[in-house]
This record gives C-alpha cells, structure tokens and sequence, in this order.
C-alpha cells in the first residue's frame, strides 16, 4: 500500500507511513508511485553521460544544471544527441602558431561547430603570432640597416 503523502511504500493495514509518518486513510486512493529517478544524465555542454546526482560534468567539468538532472537515461546502447560536441583537438592550437593568421583561420573552421569560444580563441592567436612576426621582421629589417631613431630630430 502506498502512503498518499509521500508515495512511500508500507505493508498493507498501516496506519501510519513508514516513510514520513503520515496518516494512512484506506478511503483515499493511493497517490501514483512517483517516476523512478534516471541512472544517467546528459551534460548539456557536452553531451558526455553521467551518473545521477553528479554536480559536475565527468567529461568536460562543467556544472550540471537542473536542465541535466531532468534529463532521463537513454535506452542502451543510444548515443545523446550532442555527443559529437565538446573540445576540439589540442592538435588545432599548433596550426595557428606555426602558420600564423592562415592556421588560425584553419584551426577556426575546424573548431567552430564543436566549441565558437575556442575556435575564436585560435583565430586571435593566429593574427596575434603572425603580428609578433611582421614586428620581429621590421626589427631585424631596421636593425641590419643601421636606423636609429636619434638619427630624427623633433625640434
């Protein structure tokens, strides 16, 4: 028998819940057994399975919302939806360092439908190593041609 309250199960004749100590009335129908909790969640980032109740993420250590914790298990077997999202590749982060701004546009197009945020981050860093470049460059330009600035006067 069920306890209309809480949904407790207690041996039938009880008068009184076992679970939380409410009155059991035999006229009241019994309330429906509450929805079994599920044994797995999905992350909403990544997409990566995790055990019910966690807090984080086990695949990408983000914090698991309440939008997660809804989430029910998928059947054996069944892949989530977005297990094809997450982190790109460490590998991208060479492309822009090593070829500069055209890596960065390279490593951008590779990581733009898994992660935006970090496939921006690796277009920066191409343009910021391909800048560092053109500056050493002029440097060493300028100073194999012997300029100096006090070679100007501002007076």
């Amino acid at each position: 028998m069920r306890c209309p309250k809480c949904g407790g199960a207690n041996e039938s004749g009880s008068r009184f819940c076992g679970v939380c100590g409410a009155a059991m009335a035999s006229a009241r129908p019994a309330a429906p057994p509450p929805a079994p909790a599920p044994s797995q969640v999905y992350c909403q980032r990544c997409g990566a399975p995790n055990p019910a109740g966690s807090k984080f993420c086990e695949g990408c250590g983000s914090a698991m919302g309440t939008a997660a914790a809804a989430q029910p298990a998928a059947p054996a077997g069944a892949a989530p939806a977005k297990a094809a999202a997450g982190k790109p590749p460490g590998a991208l982060w060479v492309l822009p360092v090593l070829f500069g701004w055209l890596g960065g546009i390279i490593a951008w197009a590779a990581a733009t439908g898994t992660n935006p945020s970090t496939a921006r981050k690796m277009l920066a860093l191409g343009f910021l190593v391909t800048l560092i470049w053109v500056g050493v460059v002029i440097a060493l330009d300028m100073a194999e041609s012997g300029f100096s600035f006090s070679d100007f006067s501002f007076e």
